[in-house]
C-alpha cells in the first residue's frame, strides 16, 4: 500500500431522491437568496467499492470507494456523523488503498482483506446553486447510474435514476429544505437507500441484539470502543479520554460479572483491557496536566509566573501528550489489539444465552463502595480516596448497564468529585518533580509552590464534599 498520503476531510450534508423516468428537471428560479443556477456539462464517473467478505464497513454505515472521473476523483471514505450528515475523507488517487485511509477503519477491518464489492458507473450533470452574494451554496446532481454487484451478480446490471442536493460551504438547513421541496415538486421522492452502494448490494443484516441487558451492554460498549478508536487516530479533542473510558467500562462490566470472566477468554480479555487503558493513560494524563496548567497559569497575574514555568508545565505536557498519542496509535495497529476486539465480539456471542443477574452485580458493587468509603473515613489518605473513586466508577457502569439511571448518576457524582481530587494528587506530584528540575537548573521555583498550594487546597475542599455525595447515593433504593 502507498504511504504518507495527504488526507482531505470535509462534512457532507446531502439528500438523495428517487426519480421516475422520464422526468423534468426541477426549477430553482425564484428562491429567496438565490441568484441563479449554473449547469455544467455531463461527466462520467466510475467508482469501485471495497469491503470485507462480511461487509463489516457497510454494517457500520461506512463506504470506501475508488472513484475515477469527475472533479473529485480520489479514494473516498464516508463515515457516519450527526443525523443528516456524513464525514468524508479523501486520499489522492492511487492504485492501492493508502495506509492512512485504511488506518481510520482498522478497528472494523482488523486483519481482514478489503476486496472489490461493487462498481458504479454514473453519468452526472451538476447544477451549481449560486447565492445573491455570488457564492456556490449548493449543488444539484442529476445521476444516471449503472451498478454491478461483483460478488453475487457480476454479469447483471442495476440501472436507476436519482437526484442529489448537497450544501456547499454552509449548514443552512432552511435552504436545504427549500431546495428539497423543489425536487419533490418535480416528482421526486426521498430515496429509501442511504447510499448508492446499498441500492446495488442491499442492506447488511442488523447488528445482533441480546435479551440479557448485561450482554447487550457488552456488545454496545464494544461498538463504542471501535468508534472511539477512530477518534484517537484522528486526534479529536477528548478522543483518547473517551476511548480510555470505554475500555474501562467494559472491564468494569466483566469484573462485576464473574460468570462473564469464567467464559473462555474472559480473564484474558479483562487483562488486555487493563493494558489498553494503561497505554491510553500515558497520553491522557499528559493531556489533563497540560490543560490544567494552562488554565491555572492564565488565571495568575504575569508577575507570579516565574522562570520557565509555562514551558516546563504546559509545553512539556503537550509534548508528552504527542508522544503518548503516537504510542497509543502504534498499539491500535497491533495484532494484539485486533485480537482483543475479536475476543470481545466472541465473548458477547458466547454469552448470548446466559443469564447475568444485574441486581446481584449492582448489590455487590454497592457493597464494595461502602467498604472503601468506610476505610477512607477511618484512615483518610489519597490512596483510600482513589479507591473510593474506582469503586464508585464501577458501580456507575454496572448501574448504567442494569438500567438504574438515578443510582448511576449519584455514583458518577462521587466518581467526578474524587476524579478531580486524584487530578490534584497527580498534579502535586508532577509539580514537585518539575520544581526539583527547575531548582537544579538554577530557576525560580515560586510558581510551582503557588500552584502546589492551590492544588492542596482544592483537594481538601473536595474531601469535605465527599460525605454529602455518599449520603445522597445511600438514599437511592436497593
Amino acid at each position: 500500500m502507498s504511504s504518507k498520503a495527504k488526507l482531505t476531510k470535509l462534512t457532507e450534508i446531502e439528500r438523495k431522491f428517487s426519480v421516475p423516468s422520464p422526468s423534468a428537471e426541477p426549477s430553482f428560479d425564484g428562491l429567496t437568496g438565490i441568484a441563479r443556477a449554473d449547469r455544467d456539462e455531463p461527466v462520467t464517473m466510475e467508482a469501485t467499492y471495497y469491503d470485507t467478505a462480511d461487509l463489516d464497513l457497510l454494517q457500520h454505515r461506512i463506504t470506501l470507494r475508488r472513484r475515477v472521473g469527475g472533479s473529485d476523483e480520489a479514494w473516498h471514505l464516508k463515515l457516519p456523523q450527526a443525523a443528516g450528515s456524513r464525514s468524508e475523507v479523501h486520499a489522492p488517487l492511487s492504485d492501492d488503498l493508502p495506509a492512512e485511509l485504511r488506518s481510520l477503519v482498522a478497528a472494523i477491518v482488523r486483519d481482514r482483506e478489503l476486496t472489490p464489492l461493487a462498481t458504479l458507473h454514473t453519468s452526472r450533470t451538476v447544477t451549481h446553486i449560486v447565492s445573491d452574494e455570488g457564492a456556490i451554496v449548493a449543488e444539484f446532481a442529476d445521476d444516471e447510474v449503472v451498478g454491478v454487484d461483483l460478488r453475487t451478480a457480476p454479469d447483471a446490471e442495476i440501472i436507476w435514476h436519482e437526484w442529489e442536493v448537497e450544501l456547499i460551504g454552509t449548514t443552512d438547513q432552511d435552504l436545504l429544505e427549500r431546495l428539497c421541496r423543489r425536487l419533490t415538486d418535480a416528482g421526486a421522492q426521498p430515496s429509501t437507500y442511504p447510499a448508492k452502494l446499498v441500492h446495488v448490494v442491499g442492506s447488511p443484516p442488523d447488528r445482533s441484539t441480546y435479551a440479557d441487558p448485561t450482554v447487550e451492554a457488552l456488545a454496545r460498549l464494544t461498538d463504542d470502543l471501535v468508534e472511539r478508536d477512530r477518534w484517537v487516530r484522528e486526534n479529536r479533542p477528548d478522543g483518547v479520554h473517551q476511548m480510555r473510558v470505554t475500555s474501562r467500562r467494559i472491564r468494569s462490566l466483566l469484573r462485576s460479572h464473574p460468570a462473564l470472566l469464567e467464559l473462555p477468554g474472559g480473564e484474558h480479555l479483562e487483562s488486555e483491557l487493563r493494558e489498553l487503558a494503561a497505554t491510553l493513560g500515558v497520553a491522557r494524563d499528559a493531556e489533563v496536566l497540560a490543560k490544567r496548567y494552562q488554565q491555572a497559569l492564565a488565571a495568575l497575574p504575569p508577575e507570579l509566573i516565574r522562570g520557565r514555568a509555562s514551558e516546563r508545565l504546559v509545553a512539556n505536557s503537550k509534548a508528552a501528550y504527542t508522544r503518548g498519542l503516537r504510542r497509543a496509535v502504534r498499539a491500535l495497529d497491533s495484532e494484539r489489539y485486533f485480537q482483543l476486539l475479536d475476543g470481545l465480539d466472541a465473548l458477547a456471542g458466547a454469552a448470548a444465552d446466559g443469564d447475568f443477574s444485574a441486581a446481584a452485580s449492582v448489590a455487590h458493587a454497592r457493597h464494595k463502595l461502602r467498604k472503601a468509603a468506610k476505610k477512607a473515613r477511618k484512615e483518610p489518605s489519597d490512596v483510600h480516596f482513589h479507591s473510593v473513586r474506582k469503586k464508585a466508577k464501577q458501580l456507575r457502569y454496572v448501574a448504567e448497564a442494569a438500567g438504574r439511571p438515578t443510582l448511576a448518576k449519584r455514583a458518577k457524582a462521587i466518581q467526578t468529585l474524587l476524579g478531580d481530587h486524584q487530578d490534584s494528587v497527580v498534579s502535586r506530584a508532577h509539580l514537585l518533580e518539575t520544581a526539583d528540575k527547575a531548582a537544579a537548573a538554577g530557576e525560580d521555583t515560586f510558581t510551582y509552590g503557588l500552584l502546589w498550594q492551590r492544588d492542596a487546597q482544592e483537594a481538601e475542599d473536595l474531601e469535605q464534599q465527599l460525605p454529602h455525595a455518599l449520603r445522597r447515593l445511600n438514599k437511592v433504593g436497593r
